[in-house]
């Protein structure tokens, strides 16, 4: 089997789009790490508290809604969060699903003025 040299040009890393979005979001991810790590948070960990602090309580389907990940992504890492004390789970008055909501007395860091490596689109955008 032979290969064509134009489908091999097709498929050089920089004729990928998916690559320099790979890229990026491993840059975000890194400069989030920094700040995230003393708070005991990882980045996609951070992003379900961002949720929660902004609407709480959240089944695990909504937070799935929200940030775009599935059941099967989401409920180990809320497992996570319950286990260090981030967020408690309960059941809904509405409903026999587990819902979430954040710890009673936590509160969200303001991340943006404790490091400027995080992007902000303008002051007081992060929940306090």
């Amino acid at each position: 089997m032979t290969v064509n040299v134009d489908t091999m040009n097709d498929l050089a890393l920089n004729r990928q789009l998916c690559f320099p979005l790979y890229a990026a979001s491993n840059l975000i991810a890194r400069r989030y790490r920094a700040v995230l790590g003393p708070l005991g948070l990882t980045y996609p960990q951070y992003l379900v508290m961002l949720v929660l602090w902004e609407s709480s309580p959240q089944s695990v389907g909504g937070l799935g809604e929200k940030l775009h990940l599935d059941s099967g992504t989401l409920t180990p890492l809320v497992k996570r969060l319950v286990a260090a004390g981030f967020v408690s789970r309960g059941r809904s008055r509405r409903s026999t699903r587990s819902g979430l909501a954040d710890r009673k007395g936590t509160r969200a860091p303001d991340v943006g003025r404790q490091h400027p490596a995080i992007p902000r689109e303008r002051d007081g955008d992060h929940p306090r």
